[in-house]
């Protein structure tokens, strides 16, 4: 947890402080934290971002800071201007998507696209609630709330659910992660685009957009 010292110290050098690690609730057996219950809950506390871990508990996370939810939807545009404008299948979803996992999770990635094969059959009400569906393609933005280490186990997961392309960016650094099933750990510095194919067809990530929204160090 970050102390007051350690939060001014931050502050003086000109840094986003650090945030406080926010609490996991944990749920009585005979009173479980079901997906309505979940989704009631996200509705009723909109400042805040919740999911629930494999073991049943509510997972508390902290409001994207300003810098990381302008990266979020500039992920997002670049993914639905592909869609759109090239291939034409599957959807795009936003950080306020629920994706629900075998395991009984809920994460909520920062962006994601899921083709129409692994959509299936869902019907509309499914598609309005929790998505019971792996995305092929994932991004993690890193927050200033955020510890790498986490963010790499979390991306480390998608792809042992079967995401077939995750993609974590680190904007302090300027570092890109790139993971794919079978594969090691593609780590690049400041890059200026990253072509996601053969996953995403004709889907290339123009990064020098991103790191224009970032700006640099003052």
């Amino acid at each position: 947890m970050a102390t007051v010292a350690a939060t001014r110290e931050a502050e003086a050098a000109g840094a986003a402080p650090a945030l406080p690690a926010l609490p996991t609730l944990r749920f009585p057996a005979e009173c479980p934290l079901t997906d309505d219950l979940l989704l009631q809950i996200s509705a009723l506390n909109r400042g805040l971002r919740f999911e629930r871990d494999a073991e049943g508990a509510l997972v508390m996370n902290w409001p994207a800071g300003g810098e990381s939810s302008a990266t979020e939807s500039e992920f997002g545009r670049q993914l639905g201007n592909w869609r759109v404008d090239y291939y034409r299948e599957g959807l795009v979803y936003s950080p306020s998507v629920g994706i629900r996992r075998p395991d009984g999770s809920v994460r909520q990635p920062d962006a994601a696209w899921i083709s129409d094969e692994r959509l299936g059959g869902m019907s509309r009400a499914e598609r309005r609630g929790l998505i019971a569906a792996i995305p092929d393609f994932v991004v993690e933005v890193r927050s200033p709330s955020d510890q790498l280490e986490a963010q790499q186990e979390k991306m480390a997961e998608w792809i042992g659910f079967g995401v077939r392309l995750g993609v974590l960016v680190d904007p302090d650094d300027r570092l890109v992660f790139v993971y794919r099933p079978g594969r090691e750990v593609e780590r690049l510095e400041r890059p200026s685009a990253l072509s996601a194919e053969p996953e995403l067809p004709g889907f290339t990530i123009d990064f020098e957009e991103v790191w224009a929204l970032i700006g640099e160090d003052d």
